[in-house]
Protein backbone atom coordinates (compact mmCIF):
# COMPACT_ATOMS: atom_id res chain seq x y z
CA UNK A 1 0.00 0.00 0.00
CA UNK A 2 1.10 3.61 -0.27
CA UNK A 3 1.57 3.91 3.49
CA UNK A 4 3.94 0.96 3.45
CA UNK A 5 5.65 2.47 0.41
CA UNK A 6 6.45 5.63 2.36
CA UNK A 7 8.05 3.51 5.07
CA UNK A 8 10.09 1.54 2.49
CA UNK A 9 11.56 4.73 0.98
CA UNK A 10 11.86 3.77 -2.69
CA UNK A 11 15.46 3.98 -3.83
CA UNK A 12 15.00 6.60 -6.51
CA UNK A 13 15.25 4.37 -9.57
CA UNK A 14 12.93 5.26 -12.42
CA UNK A 15 9.33 4.39 -11.68
CA UNK A 16 7.82 1.82 -14.00
CA UNK A 17 4.81 3.10 -15.90
CA UNK A 18 2.02 0.57 -15.58
CA UNK A 19 -1.32 0.00 -13.93
CA UNK A 20 -3.02 -3.05 -12.49
CA UNK A 21 -6.66 -4.02 -13.05
CA UNK A 22 -8.41 -5.19 -9.89
CA UNK A 23 -11.59 -7.22 -9.41
CA UNK A 24 -13.85 -4.14 -9.28
CA UNK A 25 -12.64 -3.10 -12.73
CA UNK A 26 -10.70 -0.18 -11.29
CA UNK A 27 -7.10 0.38 -12.44
CA UNK A 28 -4.41 1.14 -9.85
CA UNK A 29 -1.37 3.04 -11.09
CA UNK A 30 2.12 2.17 -9.88
CA UNK A 31 3.43 4.99 -7.67
CA UNK A 32 7.01 3.79 -7.36
CA UNK A 33 9.21 0.80 -6.76
CA UNK A 34 11.26 -0.35 -3.79
CA UNK A 35 14.10 -2.58 -5.00
CA UNK A 36 15.58 -5.60 -3.24
CA UNK A 37 13.24 -5.52 -0.22
CA UNK A 38 13.94 -8.34 2.21
CA UNK A 39 10.77 -10.07 3.45
CA UNK A 40 10.18 -13.03 5.72
CA UNK A 41 6.86 -14.74 5.07
CA UNK A 42 6.01 -17.69 7.33
CA UNK A 43 9.70 -18.50 7.80
CA UNK A 44 10.77 -18.03 4.16
CA UNK A 45 13.21 -15.21 3.45
CA UNK A 46 12.72 -13.48 0.09
CA UNK A 47 14.33 -10.49 -1.62
CA UNK A 48 11.89 -8.87 -4.06
CA UNK A 49 11.16 -5.65 -5.90
CA UNK A 50 7.91 -4.21 -4.50
CA UNK A 51 5.74 -2.00 -6.68
CA UNK A 52 3.79 0.60 -4.71
CA UNK A 53 0.06 0.68 -5.41
CA UNK A 54 -2.72 2.48 -3.59
CA UNK A 55 -4.93 -0.29 -2.20
CA UNK A 56 -6.29 -1.41 1.16
CA UNK A 57 -6.68 -4.72 2.96
CA UNK A 58 -3.21 -6.20 2.46
CA UNK A 59 0.31 -5.05 3.21
CA UNK A 60 1.93 -6.95 0.33
CA UNK A 61 0.54 -8.76 -2.70
CA UNK A 62 2.90 -11.11 -4.50
CA UNK A 63 2.39 -10.74 -8.22
CA UNK A 64 3.33 -13.15 -10.97
CA UNK A 65 6.93 -11.87 -11.15
CA UNK A 66 7.44 -12.42 -7.41
CA UNK A 67 5.75 -15.81 -7.40
CA UNK A 68 7.80 -16.92 -10.40
CA UNK A 69 10.96 -16.64 -8.28
CA UNK A 70 9.63 -19.49 -6.12
CA UNK A 71 9.74 -22.04 -8.94
CA UNK A 72 7.06 -24.76 -9.20
CA UNK A 73 4.30 -24.44 -6.59
CA UNK A 74 1.40 -26.55 -5.39
CA UNK A 75 -1.70 -24.62 -4.37
CA UNK A 76 -4.72 -26.15 -2.62
CA UNK A 77 -7.44 -23.51 -2.52
CA UNK A 78 -9.70 -25.74 -0.40
CA UNK A 79 -7.22 -25.95 2.49
CA UNK A 80 -5.57 -22.59 1.74
CA UNK A 81 -2.12 -24.18 1.45
CA UNK A 82 0.67 -22.98 -0.85
CA UNK A 83 3.74 -25.25 -1.09
CA UNK A 84 7.08 -24.85 -2.84
CA UNK A 85 10.80 -25.59 -2.50
CA UNK A 86 13.39 -22.82 -2.52
CA UNK A 87 17.15 -23.35 -2.28
CA UNK A 88 16.61 -26.93 -1.10
CA UNK A 89 14.12 -26.06 1.65
CA UNK A 90 10.44 -27.02 1.44
CA UNK A 91 7.93 -24.37 2.54
CA UNK A 92 4.22 -24.59 3.18
CA UNK A 93 2.35 -21.32 3.60
CA UNK A 94 -1.06 -21.38 5.24
CA UNK A 95 -3.73 -18.87 4.32
CA UNK A 96 -5.98 -17.03 6.73
CA UNK A 97 -9.08 -18.94 7.86
CA UNK A 98 -12.32 -17.88 6.20
CA UNK A 99 -14.30 -15.14 7.89
CA UNK A 100 -17.53 -16.41 9.40
CA UNK A 101 -20.29 -14.36 7.78
CA UNK A 102 -23.22 -13.63 10.05
CA UNK A 103 -26.64 -12.64 8.69
CA UNK A 104 -27.52 -9.04 9.49
CA UNK A 105 -30.37 -8.35 11.90
CA UNK A 106 -33.13 -5.89 11.00
CA UNK A 107 -32.50 -3.74 14.10
CA UNK A 108 -28.89 -3.16 12.89
CA UNK A 109 -30.19 -1.32 9.83
CA UNK A 110 -31.95 1.43 11.79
Amino acid sequence: STTDGKILKPNGRANPLFSVAVGSGQRLHCQGVARDVKLTIQGCQLCLDLYILSFHGSDVVLGVAGLATLGPVLTDLGTRQFEFSLHGTRYSWSGEPPIAVQPIQLHCLR
